[in-house]
């Protein structure tokens, strides 16, 4: 029985070879007009065709019998002496690239697929945009144009692939922090939104192997309460969460429950640098802002006076408009309207008193105009108030 279906196949493999040498006479494939038909004697004695390359002479197997004319077709693509192949993609060029301190240096570029697709998700993530505009008309037009090579993926495999690019940077970072060798040092700032909602943001910042500064994010929660101990235990959960062996310093603003928070921590972490000498560092902008604000006590009367003008015009959009038409018809450009003050920054009131004394006119000419503003106010600046902020604007502005 096994002869008999051993027989059988090799009739029908017989007449698959007579078939093959009738339809042997024409050759249809486009290989052909690359490749001439060269017939060698291999080890077995036997005489089988091979395909050689026009342009490097290479000799490809190419036997009715045992071999398809797919690896020819494949050489034409790739052959590095064929005069119409398109320009290889990994080929290095010259590149001009502008460093961050304005020089110009020249560096190699080659078209580089993972590299094109890194860049993008970075300009979606850092420029913060819908993923639906990769596919926006105009953005694919100017793609093309840069390199016709690219291919743009579609927002929805955009947004996979932010997913996967955060959890796998995510990984790292995980890796390196946790790595009892990194020393870190965090810094967090707590505050309360207008909904009446506490935030606490943890940034970690580190020294890599090649000595550069680097800082992360790594934490922005919603917090139950400003209580120092609460802090603490958030901060504490921080620290776990993300594996730090090392942390040498924690930065916070110049406050009480601060100060309890970190009494905490020193109590749960299991190592502290340097046996924590240095464990709690003051927040040199929250010191110098205590600092502004001690010395402007001094020039109080004249800087309440401005602060309370400019909140009194900024708190309704009708006074905002007629201050700008006072500037406008006083010659100043609208551009340069106040800014706001807050408690917490002391260049905001830096920037308040400067913005004021440069619209000083367009205060004059708005107390002109309308009686209200001097009505509702106890005090309006006058020509004299501008006079003594001035000097204090340019010794703050030194600092």
């Amino acid at each position: 029985m096994t002869n008999q279906i051993l027989t059988n196949e090799k009739e029908q493999m017989g007449k698959r070879k007579q078939v093959a040498k009738k339809t042997s006479g024409k050759e249809t494939s486009s290989c052909w007009d690359t490749f001439d038909k060269v017939m060698i004697q291999e080890d077995d004695g036997v005489k089988r065709r091979y395909g050689k390359c026009h342009w490097c002479e290479r000799l490809l197997k190419a036997d009715v019998e045992r071999n398809s004319t797919s690896s020819l077709l494949k050489h034409v693509g790739r052959c590095q002496k064929n005069p119409n192949k398109l320009q290889d993609q990994t080929q290095t060029k010259l590149n001009l690239k502008r460093e961050s301190n304005g020089e110009t240096s020249v560096k190699t570029w080659k078209n580089d697929d993972a590299g094109i697709k890194k860049a993008l998700l970075n300009l979606f993530v850092v420029g913060e945009l819908p993923f639906k505009f990769v596919e926006n008309e105009v953005f694919v037009e100017y793609t093309n144009t840069l390199n016709a090579k690219v291919v743009l993926p579609s927002r929805h495999t955009i947004s996979r692939n932010v997913s996967k690019f955060y959890i796998e940077e995510r990984t790292k970072m995980l890796q390196f922090l946790s790595n009892p060798n990194t020393v870190i040092h965090l810094t967090t700032e707590t505050w309360t939104s207008c909904q009446r909602t506490t935030y606490m943001v943890v940034t970690t910042h580190f020294i890599d192997e090649n000595w550069i500064m680097h800082k992360r994010i790594i934490n922005f929660r919603e917090i139950d309460s400003h209580k120092g101990e609460d802090m603490g235990r958030e901060l504490l959960d921080y620290i776990r969460g993300w594996g730090m062996k090392n942390v040498m310093a924690i930065t916070l603003d110049n406050a009480t429950t601060n100060d309890k928070a970190i009494e905490f921590l020193v109590k749960k972490l299991p190592y502290l640098y340097d046996g924590g000498k240095h464990f709690q560092v003051r927040c040199i902008d929250h010191i110098l802002n205590l600092i502004v604000k001690d010395g402007l006590k001094y020039k109080n009367y004249y800087v309440e006076c401005i602060q309370k003008a400019v909140r009194y015009i900024r708190l309704s959009p009708q006074r905002i408009n007629k201050f700008k038409k006072a500037m406008k018809d006083c010659g100043l450009q609208t551009k340069k309207f106040q800014c706001g003050d807050t408690p917490t920054r002391w260049n905001s009131t830096f920037k308040l008193l400067k913005s004021a004394y440069q619209l000083r006119e367009a205060f004059m000419e708005f107390g002109i105009r309308y009686k209200s503003y001097e009505r509702d106010l106890s005090r309006v600046p006058k020509n004299y108030d501008f006079e003594v902020v001035t000097e204090m604007v340019k010794f703050y502005e030194k600092i």
